[in-house]
């Protein structure tokens, strides 16, 4: 088997923040349940990962939804390359999901590529909607 990294924990910081109260609330919580996660991780325990990476999706899904409808109400002009993006991880993690139910993944690769592409989406696609508003 190949060896996992663990991920760190990460504090909030200007690259996180959207300048929309709403949102900015979704993302330290995000973040706080990626630390979570991170922590699970990092105890190698089987329920511990799988307890936070069902908090982590729940709160995805929310706040996707929170932020598509904020999109709505600005007129964004990225709006639909965003949407994008949402979807091409419930793609990616539909898929994951289903290879560890076929056991050619582990839960622990399928926690830390949501960890990361996350991450990775609030760092780019989050922060570029912030600057794109203002």
């Amino acid at each position: 088997m190949n060896a996992v990294s663990t991920p760190g924990l990460i504090d909030w910081s200007a690259e996180f923040a959207t300048g929309v109260a709403e949102l900015d609330v979704d993302h330290r919580l995000l973040l706080d349940l990626l630390n979570q996660l991170a922590a699970a991780i990092a105890s190698d325990g089987h329920g511990l990962i799988e307890a936070a990476l069902t908090a982590l999706e729940h709160q995805v899904l929310e706040h996707f939804v929170r932020e598509e409808a904020w999109f709505e109400q600005v007129s964004y002009a990225k709006a639909e390359q965003h949407r994008q993006e949402h979807e091409e991880f419930h793609r990616e993690i539909a898929l994951q999901l289903a290879e560890l139910h076929q056991n050619s993944r582990s839960l622990k690769s399928v926690a830390l590529f949501v960890h990361d592409w996350l991450l990775r989406h609030l760092r780019g696609y989050d922060h570029h909607f912030a600057d794109d508003l203002n």
